[in-house]
């Protein structure tokens, strides 16, 4: 059957077994959460769905954003951090399938190709996140 989408309601409005047919990409009245990137997720029904897996945080497999395994998706809006990594990271590149992703604050899988040595992707994105910080805290005051 389903649930019917009515004017007004918001993704946290629908329970994640009710959720299995809908993509918040197909549906942006939802207003999905925010992941770090600041990226809407388009299912973000899934930490919800793993209640009492054996798993604590986890990347959200549609998003990548950090969640935590029976807990509602964070929403990262207005979080000053995500939008300082977000003004200074690439795009987080998510398969059109969903599957996949990683948040760029806790990951360098994409980067681990580029360099001979893994640890070199990790001092990389190290670099990057300090220099989001810094230009992030000079615009605070």
């Amino acid at each position: 059957m389903g649930v019917v989408i009515e004017p007004g309601m918001t993704w946290q409005d629908i329970s994640p077994a009710d959720a299995a047919g809908i993509s918040c990409r197909e549906h942006p009245e939802l207003i999905p959460p925010l992941n770090e990137r600041g990226e809407p997720c388009p299912w973000p029904w899934e930490p919800q769905s793993l209640k009492g897996a054996p798993m604590g945080q986890y990347h959200c497999g549609y998003c990548g954003a950090m969640c935590v395994a029976g807990s509602p998706h964070p929403d990262y809006r207005g979080d000053m951090l995500a939008e300082a990594v977000a003004a200074h990271f690439p795009k987080v590149v998510v398969p059109a399938d969903g599957t996949g992703g990683y948040s760029p604050l806790c990951s360098c899988r994409k980067d681990l190709g580029r360099y001979p040595d893994g640890m070199e992707a990790q001092f990389a994105w190290a670099r990057h996140l300090v220099e989001a910080l810094t230009s992030a805290a000079l615009k605070m005051g």
